[in-house]
This record gives C-alpha cells, structure tokens and sequence, in this order.
C-alpha cells in the first residue's frame, strides 16, 4: 500500500453536496492491483486516487484533486506523489464509496480534515519513467504535443 490510516467522514454535509462522480481516466501505478490512478469529473477536473488501509477487504482510495500541471509533472517523473497529495485543497479531499469500481463513474465522498500521516506515501515516491524513451517523444511532451500510441496486430500475427 502506498498509504494507509483512516479519515472522518464529514459530520454534517448541509452546506456542500455530500457526493461527487468522478471518472476513470488512467492507472499510474500498479502493484497487485492499482495504487495510484488518475480521474477526471464533469466539468474537467483532475483527481489522483491512493490505495489506503482496506475496509472489511475492499481496497479503498484517498482521492485527492490536484492541478493539472502538476500532475503532468508527476505523470513525467519530475514532482513526487507527496508533493501533488499536499498541494491539494481540503475541499478536495474525497474517499471512496463502497461498492466502487475502477471502470466508468463511481462515486466518492468528501472527507475532512488534513490528510493524517499514516496516509501519505512516504517522501520521494515518483512514477517510473522509461529509460528508453525516445528523443521524439521526451520533446513532445516537453512541449506539451499530443502523443498517439497505436498497438496493432498485422494480420499474419493472428494466423
């Protein structure tokens, strides 16, 4: 697990809206099953999910609402999880529902508080980055072009 401890529900929910729908976008870490993934909700906000502590054996994510930007530097290598998890609003601080799933929309409940430490990954934990990536591609995402990438099967492959 990269995190682990439990946060509070909020006590009273009157003044906010007690859920939100947030979507599946990507899995950025995975062991065993994802650690880390990455969501997006409606309106084009970004989230980034971290396995915590299991409740009665169903996995369980911190989902946290981070900058775009700074998840792009996460995504190359360059920012650690920690950073991005600390950088985040209270506002945006959301744990999952039972009976989620990691493939369309679920839906994830707000919690409060700061982040207690026995949910933080521990400092300096960055995405493997690829070793032989080309010099195409490491300039096109320094430079924030779009990157197409195909797997195809040619026909013989399949006889």
């Amino acid at each position: 697990m990269v995190a682990s401890r439990k946060l509070q529900y909020y006590k009273t929910m009157r003044d906010r809206e007690p859920m939100r729908k947030i979507e599946y976008h990507s899995t950025l870490y995975y062991y065993d099953g994802p650690q880390v993934f990455e969501a997006r909700d409606s309106i084009g906000g970004h989230y980034v999910g971290v396995m915590i502590e299991p409740d009665d054996g169903s996995d369980r994510f911190l989902i946290c609402g981070v900058d775009p930007f700074q998840l792009r530097l996460f995504r190359e290598g360059k920012v650690d999880l920690l950073a991005i998890l600390l950088k985040s609003s209270v506002d945006e601080r959301f744990l999952t529902v039972d009976g989620y799933s990691l493939s369309g929309q679920f839906v994830i409940r707000p919690v409060s508080g700061d982040i207690p430490n026995e949910y933080l990954p521990e400092a300096d934990f960055y995405l493997p980055v690829s070793e032989n990536e080309s010099t195409v591609l490491s300039e096109a995402r320094e430079q924030q072009n779009m990157i197409l990438e195909l797997s195809v099967t040619p026909p013989e492959a399949t006889e």
